[in-house]
């Protein structure tokens, strides 16, 4: 649903962000507010306007980014404890889809903010072939041993001699068989189900799942066949994992998604699978950005090579990843427990109340009644993950919360834009805004057609989008009023605005308005 300035679901927005006391301006079918410009949040905050600008590109695409690394970092070392009245406990993992053009920079930001990610990555990938060649000149040793002992036990057997003392001597061995280390896997990238599943049961179990250019969007089946079972590792349920051809196992483990596509693709998602991924629950899950492009608007003179921020922000993501290996191998360990202080709580609370006050009927929010319902969650998740970051103490502060508000706030104004179809408007209503507006044209005498894009762009504000223009028109042509003829090459039309009439007779206009 695109919102345009000055439009009735214009007002309905600017109340709700009013509510929320966030205020701003909607321009070019956008919010524009920073959620940056307000947040508590020092190491995130000024690492993400540090490469926003040094790669030129909106901050909505640089979240998602340092979001998305926080998440693989902390979300199998802590648990955020969700007050009992909005939640339960559970791993802040994310769903995070981002929409960017083409060029507009989400490979150098994720370069950049991936960075320590990528690097424990690599080093923990390079120790696990090392540990694995161990293992193997182990394991070799181990099995010539109990070649050995079963040899031993066969020939006392052939010869009746006592094998209790060999029994005993296997049971032994056996207990002592070396154990395969599990490498650290934390990215997977634009794989199959089968691959992500089974590398998180038998390896690390969490880790992130990606894609920068979307692939997995429209043709991968982890996607279009297996979205229920992403909700259910997201909600923190342990999944049964059913095979043909091998055995089946349990899965309880963590996993965040960050997909970042192109708005051709997303389209070709909505067309294709649209209905099906948002009836699973996926979308509404997800932590959702788009925003203006940014191409446009680069300057060569203004780039810039700071690094200061950037690098605080991988030294702390570093730290976290470094805990996590360290309780990973810490048979003691168990995840840090985070909750909310109650004046937080109660910030919570209110906040569910504005959201679920904007879904009745008319509101804002009437078709995205199944985002609203996870908001709060991931408005906890997002809190847990920043406070963790920052390195607060004690429990999440309201402080905290309000700074996290703007991250929410923007996913529920990219979800109206890119998942909630445009609300059913009353044709005849607009035909009578449109036909004033065409009669301005007629009563100058110059023009007798109008091109039906020129209506799309600068018709009336409130039905900015072919759909309703298409309607309108059609009801003006029903009455006689218009008429529609074929105009250039393809299946182009234009309005006529004077139907019946033969051109040139008695001197009606004859110009093209394009």
């Amino acid at each position: 649903m695109k919102i345009q300035a000055n439009s009735e679901e214009a007002c309905k927005l600017e109340q709700f962000m009013s509510a929320m006391g966030y205020p701003g301006v909607l321009s070019s079918g956008y919010y524009q507010q920073n959620p940056l410009s307000c947040m508590p949040f020092p190491k995130f905050q000024h690492a993400m306007s540090e490469v926003a600008e040094r790669i030129q590109v909106g901050h909505w695409l640089v979240i998602p980014a340092g979001l998305a690394a926080l998440a693989v970092a902390s979300q199998w070392s802590i648990k955020v404890r969700i007050p009992e009245a909005l939640g339960n406990q559970v791993h802040p993992s994310l769903i995070i889809y981002c929409v960017a053009l083409s060029g507009e920079g989400k490979t150098p930001v994720e370069d950049l903010l991936f960075e320590a990610v990528k690097a424990f990555h690599a080093e923990e990938k390079q120790c696990f072939k090392e540990r694995n060649a161990l293992y193997k000149h182990d394991m070799m040793l181990w099995d010539d041993k109990l070649q050995g002992l079963r040899s031993r036990r066969k020939k006392a057997v052939r010869y009746g001699h006592a094998v209790d003392k060999i029994e005993a001597e296997l049971v032994a061995h056996l207990q002592v068989e070396p154990v395969k280390p599990i490498q650290i896997k934390l990215i997977y990238q634009d794989t199959t189900s089968s691959a992500c599943f089974g590398g998180l049961n038998s390896g690390f179990p969490s880790a992130i799942l990606k894609s920068t250019e979307g692939s997995i969007v429209t043709n991968s089946k982890l996607i279009r066949e297996d979205g229920a079972k992403l909700c259910s590792l997201y909600s923190g349920e342990t999944l049964t994992i059913d095979r043909a051809n091998e055995n089946s196992y349990e899965l309880d483990a963590q996993l965040s998604l960050l997909i970042m596509t192109q708005p051709s693709k997303h389209e070709q998602m909505m067309l294709k699978i649209g209905e099906d991924i948002r009836g699973v629950g996926l979308p509404a899950r997800g932590v959702v950005f788009d925003g203006p492009s940014f191409q446009d608007q680069r300057d060569p003179d203004k780039i810039t090579v700071h690094t200061e921020h950037t690098r605080v922000f991988n030294a702390r993501i570093a730290e976290l990843l470094q805990e996590m290996r360290d309780g990973f191998y810490d048979p003691g360990f168990s995840p840090k427990d985070i909750g909310f202080t109650p004046e937080a709580t109660r910030r919570l609370i209110e906040i569910k109340r504005i959201y679920q006050v904007a879904t009745r009927k008319g509101e804002i929010l009437e078709g995205a009644k199944d985002h609203v319902a996870k908001v709060i969650e991931n408005l906890a998740r997002l809190s847990a993950l920043l406070h963790h970051f920052e390195g607060f103490s004690g429990d999440i502060s309201v402080r905290t919360v309000n700074g996290v508000l703007p991250i929410c706030l923007q996913s529920t104004l990219s979800f109206l834009s890119l998942f909630v179809p445009d609300p059913e408007v009353d044709a005849n209503a607009d035909a009578e805004r449109l036909w004033p507006w065409l009669l301005g044209f007629k009563n100058q005498g110059i023009y007798r057609f109008i091109n039906k894009p020129r209506i799309v762009r600068y018709g009336p504000n409130s039905m900015r989008t072919p759909k309703r223009v298409e309607r309108a028109l059609d009801v003006l042509l029903l009455k006689g009023l218009i008429a529609l003829v074929p105009h250039g090459k393809g299946t182009g039309e234009c309005v006529d605005l004077y139907p019946g009439i033969a051109l040139n007779f008695m001197g009606t206009p004859t110009a093209t308005l394009r």
